[in-house]
Order: structure tokens, then C-alpha cells, then sequence
């Protein structure tokens, strides 16, 4: 018992470790975002592969580092069997224990997981839900994102206003936050 009792204790300390790792390389990632500081971001991430392979519900944080991961995605790292292959390891069960945002997170990188693969209906769905809960969320560059990528999947789909609609508004979004 008291060796059980100990091991969990580590593990929820090695957890509490990579969380607080996990929320500052996301914020650096974020940072590199707005930025366009593409070398940087990449850099960061290079050095970073320990703290990806760490991303799970268990781990708080995770899932916005998840979200960011997927940005950089976009933007040539990795690949999207990556994030897939993450988001096998938040499965149904553990999401409703996830705090908003972090579910919300999860959300994103399954739209762009179905952005990615033309599931262009299902990627307006989980984009959809994102702008549903903006209010509750706060996180205005995430917003904007939905927007933007809103605009590619309608724009895909033929929907060229609807897209227009998105994208301009995703646009105004990004400017007003001095992106």
C-alpha cells in the first residue's frame, strides 16, 4: 500500500511538473504565433518532443498546448497524424472531466483534423461550437482562428459568402487585437 500510495504521489508530482512545462511552452508557442517568429516556434518545439508525447487529459494544460500544437501544424511542423494520434488519448470518457477551455481546445484540433482531411461539414460543426461558447472561453485569438479557418472550409464547400462573412470577420478580429 504505502509503495502504491508513493508512486501515485510521484506521478502526480511528475504530472504537476510537465503541466506547468506544458503552460509555459504553450504561452512561448502563442507567443511565436502572434509574433510570426516562425524560427523560434519551430525551435521551440524541436525541443519540446518530450512534452508533446506528455499530452493527455491527465495533465492539466494539456489541451491548450494541444491547440497550439495544432497552429504550428498549419504551419508545416509535424504532420496531422500527429494531433490525431493525440487526440486518440482523449477519449469521450475523459473530455467531461476537462474544463471548458481545455475542452474547447480539443475541439479545435478535431476541427482541423477534419479541416485537414476535407471533412469540411464536421469541421464547421466542432468550429461552430467553439464560437457557440466564445463568451465563456475568453480567448479571443483562438476565436479568430475558428473564424479564419470557417471561412477555408465554407470557401471549400463553395459558400463563398459565408466564407467571405467569416473571414472578414475573423480578419477584424485578428486587427483588433493588434495581430
Amino acid at each position: 500500500d504505502t509503495t502504491l500510495d508513493n508512486r501515485s504521489e510521484s506521478d502526480h508530482t511528475a504530472a504537476m511538473g510537465d503541466a506547468a512545462m506544458q503552460h509555459n511552452v504553450a504561452d512561448d508557442l502563442r507567443d511565436c504565433l502572434v509574433r510570426r517568429d516562425i524560427t523560434a516556434g519551430l525551435r521551440i518545439l524541436a525541443t519540446s518532443r518530450d512534452l508533446l508525447s506528455a499530452i493527455g487529459p491527465n495533465v492539466p494544460g494539456s489541451a491548450e498546448l494541444l491547440g497550439y500544437l495544432v497552429q504550428w501544424v498549419e504551419l508545416g511542423f509535424s504532420c496531422p497524424a500527429q494531433i490525431a494520434s493525440i487526440l486518440d488519448r482523449f477519449p469521450a470518457e475523459s473530455r467531461v472531466q476537462l474544463p471548458v477551455l481545455d475542452y474547447v481546445h480539443v475541439r479545435f484540433a478535431e476541427a482541423s483534423l477534419a479541416m485537414w482531411r476535407e471533412e469540411y461539414e464536421c469541421a464547421l460543426r466542432h468550429f461552430g461550437f467553439i464560437a457557440s461558447v466564445q463568451d465563456d472561453v475568453r480567448n479571443p485569438e483562438l476565436i479568430a482562428i475558428c473564424d479564419f479557418w470557417s471561412g477555408r472550409c465554407l470557401r471549400k464547400l463553395g459558400r463563398y459568402e459565408d466564407a467571405l462573412v467569416h473571414t472578414t470577420r475573423g480578419c477584424e478580429r485578428a486587427i483588433h487585437l493588434g495581430n
